[in-house]
């Protein structure tokens, strides 16, 4: 499949330190980064349900992610650390895990990813690489073929 159609499949992007790495994430520091890049995005915490019978749960900062005229949303959380970017495309992904790279992400620390198809084929998650948006893309685009869950336009 052209990778070009490859790139614009919606899926749930996933970002992660690095196993046994810390970004020291904070719902307090996510905020002030996104409200630096702008000021009004919406965020929200979300704590888990107090009669929630699934084993114990943490808090998610709920928020908002504008590209453009889109606004995408995401979540972050502290325990496990990360953030994801919900239904979004190879190039909103890769333009949200800059700005996480830029901005949020202690400089030297790396950052992996998965998307929720990725996690549904047990495969693990890649270290990405923050050279460039067109790199980021290309590695989402060959993640994604790998999953095997490639809609038809």
């Amino acid at each position: 499949m052209d990778p070009a159609i490859i790139a614009q499949q919606r899926v749930m992007y996933l970002f992660c330190p690095a196993e046994g790495n810390s970004w020291g994430l904070t719902f307090d520091g996510f905020t002030t980064a996104l409200r630096e890049r702008t000021p009004e995005e919406f965020v929200r915490v979300r704590e888990p349900p107090p009669a929630d019978p699934a084993p114990p749960r943490s808090p998610r900062l709920a928020f908002g992610f504008t590209i453009g005229d889109e606004i995408l949303e995401g979540f972050a959380k502290e325990q496990p650390e990360g953030a994801a970017i919900l239904d979004s495309d190879a190039h909103s992904a890769a333009e949200f895990a800059l700005w996480m790279c830029n901005c949020v992400v202690p400089s030297g620390l790396s950052v992996t990813f998965i998307t929720e198809w990725g996690i549904m084929e047990g495969l693990p998650f890649t270290l990405l690489s923050a050279d460039s948006r067109d790199a980021m893309v290309a590695a989402f685009v060959d993640h994604i073929e790998s999953t095997g869950y490639l809609l038809d336009e």
